[in-house]
């Protein structure tokens, strides 16, 4: 029995001491059980935030790319209209460059007619060589109040040159005066140069004629075109002078009566009728083909100036085409450039992307690893347990065991100690009878 006793301390001790090692393993492992699922709560929680990320950087990748799209698209319209910007600024200056060149051939052209007129091709050698010495002494002109000849400052239209040419080409030569006040110092000058006859007028001592009764043809100042001074002495002098409408009707009012003095009826022929005579037949005067260089310097004059217009209205459209074109370059540029920093900006964002995706399976596989490591501790906590729960019964029972045995041996001894009193009772009652 004693044996048995000792062989049941000896498992309980043993059962005990692998009890404590059990419930010191499952603290520790209860433990680290909580540190990974705190571990594991804190990497879910940033595997939600890296999702988040993830789908947010997703969404972020999605709008940047169909912005791409969009300016895509506005780069390939603004690429369309600078080519057509661009075809109709090259149009344009193609176009101003023929008109530029266009106006200064006229201008060459009224130079050089100008030039020819200075000489007064076809008029008197006295016409000319007045003009040369006014010309050449512009303080004695300015003095005399000279302002050319008549031919300066008369135009007529090709159309209807011959039919006032028996008019006019016998006032192409007269000087043109600013005061009649001068004619005694005009009268010492050509005396002085031995010139030949001439003839002057004043603009100051119009003609004086009264209103024609004559309302069948059209009087000349609305045919004729004068310049600046002459106007007013223009417009009186040739009011004296109509032409009729046509050939019959010239002849019909003719037959009935003749113009009384002063004035004078002109066909459309180039007839010239007044009170007292008649002429006919083509004018021969050198002087008309000045008239007609200076009608040629007018009509190439408006058309220099219509081409003026054109340069003008044309540089204008020019000047917009090209300003929208510059402003269309700009939005190019500046489209370009948002496109480029939006491709930087993709770039980083994948980059972020890609960074996050991969930090999201990293997050995910420490998760999962933490998880399993959470059931491989719960796992051998229920082993450690189930060998705790186990060691705790055997414990128990060896305990039990162990009560019942120091009960027994504790009965045994009280029984050993009882035969053993009776022992020496029985001794000391033999000695005592020896």
């Amino acid at each position: 029995m004693q044996k048995r006793l000792l062989t049941v301390h000896t498992e309980l001790t043993n059962h005990t001491n692998q009890k404590n090692f059990l419930d010191e393993r499952l603290e520790n492992l209860t433990e680290r059980s909580q540190r990974l699922q705190d571990q594991e709560q804190s990497h879910r929680n940033l595997l939600q935030e890296v999702t988040l990320q993830v789908s947010d950087r997703e969404e972020l990748m999605e709008t940047m790319h169909l912005q791409k799209g969009e300016l895509s698209g506005k780069l390939a319209e603004l690429e369309s209209s600078l080519a057509g910007q661009h075809s109709q600024l090259t149009e344009a200056e193609k176009q101003l460059e023929d008109l530029r060149y266009q106006h200064s051939t006229a201008q060459s052209r009224i130079e050089s007619l100008q030039q020819i007129q200075t000489h007064y091709e076809g008029f008197s050698d006295s016409v000319k060589i007045f003009m040369q010495l006014v010309n050449d002494d512009p303080e004695t002109k300015k003095k005399m109040g000279i302002s050319g000849l008549l031919a300066d400052f008369i135009s007529v239209s090709a159309e209807i040159l011959d039919s006032v040419s028996p008019v006019v080409a016998e006032v192409l030569d007269w000087v043109v005066i600013e005061r009649a006040a001068e004619f005694p110092q005009l009268e010492l000058f050509c005396a002085e140069h031995e010139l030949g006859q001439l003839h002057f007028i004043a603009l100051d001592h119009p003609a004086s004629v009264p209103e024609s009764a004559v309302n069948n043809g059209t009087p000349l100042p609305y045919i004729l075109k004068f310049k600046g001074p002459l106007k007013e002495w223009g417009e009186k002098y040739f009011s004296r002078f109509t032409l009729l409408k046509d050939e019959n009707n010239f002849w019909n009012v003719s037959e009935k009566n003749w113009p009384e003095a002063p004035f004078e009826w002109l066909s459309s022929t180039g007839i010239r009728l007044s009170n007292s005579t008649v002429s006919m037949g083509k004018v021969q005067s050198g002087s008309l083909g000045f008239l007609q260089r200076q009608q040629q310097i007018v009509d190439v004059e408006e058309y220099a100036e219509d081409l003026n217009n054109k340069i003008k209205k044309l540089e204008k459209e020019l000047e917009s085409i090209q300003q929208e074109y510059e402003s269309l370059k700009q939005e190019q540029e500046s489209s370009e450039e948002e496109s480029r920093k939006l491709e930087f900006e993709l770039l980083s964002c994948n980059k972020e992307l890609e960074h996050h995706q991969l930090e999201e399976r990293r997050t995910q596989q420490t998760v999962t690893q933490i998880a399993q490591d959470s059931e491989n501790i719960r796992k051998e906590m229920d082993s450690s347990q189930q060998k705790e729960e186990t060691a705790t019964a055997t414990i128990f029972t060896l305990e039990k065991e162990r009560a019942e045995l120091e009960e027994k041996t504790k009965e045994v001894q009280e029984h050993i100690q009882d035969q053993q009193s009776r022992t020496d009772a029985t001794a000391e009652e033999l000695l005592s009878h020896r």
